[in-house]
């Protein structure tokens, strides 16, 4: 027999997580009904990814009838590491102001004395530092609240299709699933007489998780649950007594769907054999995402103690400057040499390990070089410029 093949794009791609989150989580994305195969757009030709960074992502479905292309799912990817971090040198005893730029206005900074340790020793962009006598590298992350997002599942109300109010009779429910924590804050409902009812979610055992007493008039109202609600699979939202509210027997189309959230599947009455589904009592579901807070990589911010230059010593010979800082695969070391001399170029971690070294020759004026930073794990490191007199040195946080 011939399966169906005349797929819609929103049925080819499924996110089985929240699309929104923060910088160093993912979320799978899952293709369906690719009989022969796949391709998504970043790419890959499995049936499942994981999207770690912003952007719209599709999967193209290949069917024994043809390509399809997936409706696109956004995603997006909250980075709140900081976008520049300036470092500072001393070369006698002194205190300094470290400050780093952040992108969110409404984050919080934390520093701290070290890697390891929990408890900040300041908040804000800039820290002053006390009286300094040796090198020292300091600590600090972003936080950024991001309140949660609301969404309303369908159905939004009772015009797509026939029904009525329940008899006393029968007492229908919403089987669904939860996918990832959330609170179900409120629900649509239509009464045929106002007065008390209880609404409960119950798990697949009857166990009773949460239960609310809502005062509801006559027609249309919403009722506020309040509801938190955790992942797992065959929960019931349902009334304590048969609770005389409107339902639909008609053009009901399971799943409803939260996105990454909730996805409402069946009622207690339905009869897939005979095409008989029912859609019962609370339309409109609002569902809230919990509120979260994201959190930077812990970034160095180093202030460097070097020799001074007093009056009667040499000049420096060489004036440097390393960008991007931060940086990432590459960085671009621009120098000023006011005499022709030998100039060597050196990437070492603050363990003294060499990463790259490059001999430039003698080098007379203004040059710029490329220093490859591929494959290094995050943290500080030293560019040092190595003359026939001096060296000098720069720092590079790689992230």
């Amino acid at each position: 027999s011939l399966s169906k093949q005349n797929y819609k794009p929103e049925e080819l791609l499924t996110a089985t997580g929240v699309t929104t989150f923060c910088k160093g989580d993912a979320v799978e994305l899952q293709a369906n009904h690719g009989a022969l195969g796949y391709l998504w757009s970043t790419g890959d030709t499995t049936n499942t990814i994981q999207a770690t960074e912003t952007g719209l992502y599709t999967v193209t479905a290949y069917t024994y009838c043809g390509a399809i292309q997936s409706t696109p799912i956004q995603i997006q990817v909250d980075d709140v590491t900081p976008t520049m971090v300036n470092n500072d040198s001393i070369c006698s005893p002194t205190a300094v102001t470290l400050s780093i730029d952040v992108a969110q206005p409404n984050g919080v900074v934390k520093w701290y004395e070290d890697l390891n340790s929990a408890t900040p020793i300041a908040e804000g962009t800039s820290y002053t530092t006390p009286v300094l006598s040796a090198s020292k590298t300091y600590y600090v992350q972003n936080e950024v609240f991001y309140p949660g997002q609301t969404q309303f599942n369908e159905p939004h109300d009772n015009l797509f299709g026939l029904g009525g109010y329940n008899s006393l009779a029968n007492n229908g429910y919403e089987i669904f699933d939860v996918l990832k924590q959330c609170e179900l804050v409120s629900i649509k409902v239509y009464a045929q007489v106002a007065g008390e009812r209880t609404i409960q979610v119950l798990d697949e055992d009857d166990n009773v998780l949460h239960s609310a007493t809502v005062n509801l008039p006559q027609g249309e109202s919403r009722a506020n649950l309040n509801f938190m609600l955790q992942p797992g699979s065959n929960f019931k939202l349902k009334s304590l007594q048969h609770p005389q509210l409107y339902r639909n027997n008609s053009n009901v189309t399971y799943p409803y769907v939260v996105n990454g959230y909730v996805s409402i599947k069946a009622s207690n009455y339905d009869d897939p054999a005979n095409g008989d589904y029912y859609y019962y009592y609370y339309y409109d579901w609002e569902v809230k995402e919990l509120d979260r807070t994201c959190v930077s990589e812990p970034m160095p911010v180093s202030v460097f103690y070097t020799d001074c230059v007093g009056m009667n010593d040499a000049q420096p010979t060489v004036y440097c400057h390393v960008s991007p800082n931060p940086a990432r695969n590459q960085a671009t070391i621009s120098m000023q040499s006011n005499e022709a001399q030998q100039i060597t170029l050196t990437l070492q971690d603050l363990n003294g390990k060499t990463h790259w070294s490059k001999s430039l020759g003698k080098v007379q004026g203004a040059i710029s070089h490329a220093i490859p930073l591929q494959n290094l794990p995050q943290g500080l490191y030293l560019v040092s410029i190595d003359t026939e007199k001096s060296t000098y040195t720069e720092k590079l946080n790689v992230y």
